[in-house]
């Protein structure tokens, strides 16, 4: 008998509490077998156990094998166990008394297989009959790896073999980034899976010599919700038509133009999460999407134009300067009155101000209500830096998280932050704070200014629940232990925060 390991959620009435072991019927064994990675993938380890009717044990199996998927864990510790069976004294004993593997209705058989790679999905052929060619038929094709002899297989031949083989609609196509094989390859099952209602693909050419340019096949596939594409090429054909189901789109490291890109995004009328990473040809990016709900962007942009996606709630931005300049975060955001969460780096503070005739500076025009967490980087040394921080909180007035991570840089000594500053900020910095419950300060180098900042932010965020600090040149035990201990003499304006000091 065996017991199909937990691989999700299964609402079925068969099915016995967790923890709870059943004996097996009178002359059965049972086999319990059990996989895990640290991470996924990872090392990974794998173990079962075969018990009698009376519950004693009869054998048991325990090992490591390698780096895995937690799925390709669990199959591999099933996989053993039918071969301890076939091999032990008791193989002659043991019989079937349940085989709950077969009995699962077809539709829970391919989630299952869904969840595989193609290699793990075709090695279930082993569990029962019914399985045997169930992998021809599952809607969603990984071509990933998941052992150490991916590295060396024939992966175009196996790719072809599986598409010639497979039945039915094809809803997912993905290909790991050590899958070596070319241009031409990736062409035609591109062609192949287009007319079969292919609704999340993923290539990664990472690795490659040359960028993949995407066949225009691709831009045909009507039907796709998700989009992830790693090192390839885009170039759009005239006669593009949109992606009028697509949701997803994260692209890295593509090589497009801009106005490519602004062409996909209005044209794909339900788009809600957006993803660019290290693009190669993007410098004054707008984005006009009504329905863009988070939007992630990393690398070199000269402009970037949000006007027209104004139901952005998760933003966030890492600007790699390359001294062209960029637009004043200021302008990013205004208008993004729904932003729940707000993460920018690689801009300085004052990017969220402009400068006026008369030398002032003009903060944010607009109060950001639903705005609850936010991360900067900033030198949090610099007096005019934390006065501009206490500030720039005023316009977020339900800020439940924030993070501030500091800059490496030697300062002037009339720039330097000092209690005395801290303490004329005392009565604006409680009441920007006021609904503050998580902080996470990441400060470079350890002074007396340092713990003056900490204590400046204990004494104002009133129902602070936790305080993460981490001090980057604080290198042995002793200095850590030390500053631990003055961390825990501050006084607190919440009683409930606790403070976890790296």
């Amino acid at each position: 008998m065996v017991n199909l390991p937990n691989l999700f959620s299964l609402d079925m009435h068969r099915c016995k509490p967790k923890g709870l072991w059943v004996k097996p019927p009178l002359g059965c064994i049972k086999l319990n077998i059990d996989g895990s990675s640290l991470g996924n993938s990872g090392p990974a380890g794998i173990g079962g156990v075969f018990r009698d009717s009376c519950g004693n044990t009869l054998l048991s199996f325990a090992g490591a094998i390698g780096v895995a998927t937690t799925n390709s864990a669990e199959l591999q510790a099933l996989f053993k166990g039918y071969r301890v069976r076939g091999g032990s004294a008791y193989s002659l004993q043991m019989a079937i008394a349940e085989d709950r593997i077969s009995e699962l209705p077809t539709e829970i058989i391919l989630m299952i297989l869904s969840m595989l790679t193609i290699r793990e999905a075709a090695r279930t052929s082993v569990l029962s009959r019914r399985w045997r060619s169930s992998w021809t038929s599952i809607p969603a094709l990984n071509f990933v790896p998941d052992t150490a002899y991916s590295y060396s297989c024939h992966w175009a031949n196996i790719v072809d073999s599986v598409l010639s083989r497979h039945r039915g609609p094809i809803s997912a196509f993905r290909l790991d980034r050590i899958i070596w094989c070319s241009c031409e390859d990736i062409d035609r099952w591109l062609s192949i899976v287009s007319s079969r209602g292919i609704e999340d693909l993923a290539i990664d050419f990472y690795d490659q010599y040359l960028p993949y340019k995407v066949h225009p096949s691709f831009f045909s596939c009507s039907s796709l919700v998700s989009i992830d594409l790693t090192s390839c090429k885009l170039e759009m054909p005239t006669d593009f038509e949109g992606f009028k189901f697509l949701k997803f789109l994260s692209l890295k490291t593509v090589a497009l133009t801009d106005t490519i890109l602004q062409t996909i995004v209005s044209m794909s009328e339900n788009l809600e999460d957006l993803t660019l990473i290290d693009c190669e040809g993007l410098r004054n990016i707008k984005i006009i999407s009504t329905s863009l709900l988070n939007f992630h962007l990393f690398g070199v942009f000269s402009e970037l134009d949000l006007s027209g996606s104004l139901n952005i709630k998760d933003l966030f931005i890492n600007w790699d300067d390359d001294g062209n300049g960029v637009w004043p975060l200021r302008q990013i955001i205004n208008g993004l009155t729904k932003l729940e969460s707000l993460s920018v780096t690689g801009f300085r503070l004052y990017s969220f101000y402009e400068r006026s005739a008369d030398g002032g500076n003009g903060g944010l025009p607009t109060i950001y209500n639903f705005l609850q967490e936010f991360e900067i980087h900033l030198n949090c040394m610099e007096v005019s830096e934390i006065m501009g921080l206490v500030c720039l909180l005023k316009k977020f007035p339900n800020l439940n998280a924030l993070c501030l991570k500091d800059y490496e840089e030697e300062l002037q000594p009339e720039g330097k932050l000092t209690k005395t500053n801290l303490e004329t900020l005392n009565s604006d910095a409680m009441s920007c704070l006021a609904q503050l419950k998580k902080l996470k300060l990441v400060l470079a180098t350890h002074c007396d200014e340092t713990l003056d900042i900490i204590e400046f932010f204990l004494l104002n965020a009133g129902v602070l629940d936790e305080f993460f600090i981490k001090i980057g040149s604080l290198q042995n035990q002793e200095e850590k232990s030390k500053v631990a201990e003055r961390l825990d003499s501050f006084p607190k304006a919440s009683p409930e925060a606790k403070i976890i000091f790296s």
